[in-house]
């Protein structure tokens, strides 16, 4: 564990310094063709890391992955549900199902003693990172626009938190963080009706896509009722809406209409109160408020205080979604200020909602790179920085120094990272605040960044 703990220190402090150096470098060297090849350099870096990564063993949950695959390949979608307990929603079967037949077709074992099997599994959600870096880097402009789109292939394609969780365990947790990238620039676009269908995507691979919700009503009541309003634009938005949720519930079908329905038509409802209940754990390995509290691996049934961790749950999910409220008020006219209100909800709830993972604090990384790219401020920069180390630390307390299996609540280090985790939040809202004090003594809140 020790090994583990130096190399994450090292492997940070080297990331972070040359994040700096980068930042500074691009301020002064206007040669493209030199920065090119930088970038160039970066991502032909990243491929190979993901790649000897996505191969190298099993670690994670390969296992359930073998699992979950013969099962697609012998019945299909029948009776995924069946057993009640917690799965994946229909769209990441749908997609498996297809990498399944790939496999297949390529003559890959469903084996995850195999390499090819593992770096197949893990293939899809390295696909994701490269297209929703594409998507981000097309949002930068200006003059230093190439050594920025440089900068952020460094900053996202050679974060070792990002390597650790996308290229080394089996988690899929990047393909939802990419249709939620994808649901902000679609709101920065104002393009409302794909928003809506972006965001059902995201929910139908994991539904920790809703800490986003708020944020989608709130720019929708904007741009649809407070911004030039009309009914005819209203009902076809509201319709549109109406289409997306449609196409949560119709997504369920193919499970509940295969062989075992009477299974399935119970798993269909329980794959959403499940997924609400999820592990029952006041913190469940993740580096935030209640490990620092003392309540990693308790149940959330336990007293804290006067109250239960459930209802102190509720509470701090109310107050960061008022203080979200509150911002939009502030800043609605500023389309560039969407992804770091994105990045404080799921953050606020990472750090203070119980039965959270380590993992959940992965899309707010790509919610402040969209950020800085929309609007490159130094204050930006760092705070996209700060995270992307944060990251780093949590993901690799979490499966590397003291997974969940041999935590000890005698060692400081997890306590460390959990008040950095407060404390990293507690600055990402000052940042917010303190970015729109400047905004109205400039002037310049009203200011957009996508046409």
């Amino acid at each position: 564990m020790n090994e583990w703990l130096i190399g994450i220190c090292a492997v940070s402090a080297a990331y972070a310094a040359a994040g700096s150096f980068i930042y500074k470098y691009i301020q002064r060297e206007n040669r493209e063709e030199r920065l090119l090849f930088l970038q160039a350099a970066f991502i032909f870096l990243a491929v190979f890391l993901n790649l000897y990564l996505g191969s190298y063993s099993s670690f994670g949950d390969a296992g359930d992955f073998e699992t979950m695959l013969r099962h697609l390949g012998t019945k299909g979608f029948a009776d995924i549900y069946a057993k009640g307990d917690i799965q994946y929603p229909p769209l990441f079967w749908f997609l498996y199902y297809a990498v399944y037949h790939a496999m297949t077709f390529l003559g890959i074992p469903i084996d995850a003693g195999i390499r090819a099997f593992v770096l197949g599994i893990k293939l899809p959600c390295m696909v994701m990172e490269f297209v929703i870096l594409w998507m981000i880097a097309g949002c930068t402009g200006g003059s230093q626009k190439q050594g920025r789109q440089m900068l952020l292939c460094y900053v996202c394609l050679l974060n070792p938190g990002i390597l650790l969780t996308t290229g080394f365990i089996c988690q899929v947790d990047m393909l939802y963080t990419g249709f939620l990238a994808v649901t902000v620039y679609l709101l920065m676009a104002e393009k409302q009706i794909l928003s809506y269908f972006s965001f059902a995507a995201a929910v139908l691979l994991k539904f920790q896509a809703v800490f986003l919700t708020p944020l989608v009503l709130l720019v929708s009541v904007q741009q649809v009722i407070m911004q030039r309003f009309t009914w005819k634009r209203f009902f076809k938005v509201l319709t549109g809406g109406l289409l997306a949720v449609g196409a949560i519930f119709a997504a369920y079908i193919p499970m509940i209409l295969e062989k075992s329905a009477a299974a399935g038509q119970a798993g269909f409802f329980d794959n959403f109160t499940n997924s609400i209940k999820s592990f029952g754990k006041a913190s469940q390995n993740a580096c935030n408020f209640w490990m620092l509290a003392g309540y990693n691996q308790v149940p959330a049934d336990e007293m804290f205080g006067l109250f239960s961790c459930r209802v102190w749950n509720v509470c701090f999910i109310v107050a960061v979604t008022a203080a979200a409220v509150f911002l939009f008020i502030r800043r609605r006219k500023e389309t560039s200020a969407y992804p770091m209100l994105a990045a404080f909800l799921t953050a606020g709830v990472y750090t203070f909602a119980v039965k959270m993972m380590s993992r959940y604090l992965y899309p707010v990384l790509f919610y402040l790179y969209l950020a800085y790219v929309c609007r490159p401020s130094k204050a930006r920069f760092r705070c996209a920085m700060v995270y992307s180390v944060l990251y780093i630390f949590i993901a690799g307390t979490d499966y590397l120094v003291y997974p969940w299996n041999v935590y000890d609540k005698e060692r400081i280090l997890p306590y460390l990272v959990s008040a950095a985790s407060v404390v990293c939040f507690a600055y990402l809202a000052y940042m917010i605040w303190n970015e729109e004090r400047e905004d109205a003594e400039k002037g310049s809140a009203g200011s957009k960044v996508l046409e």
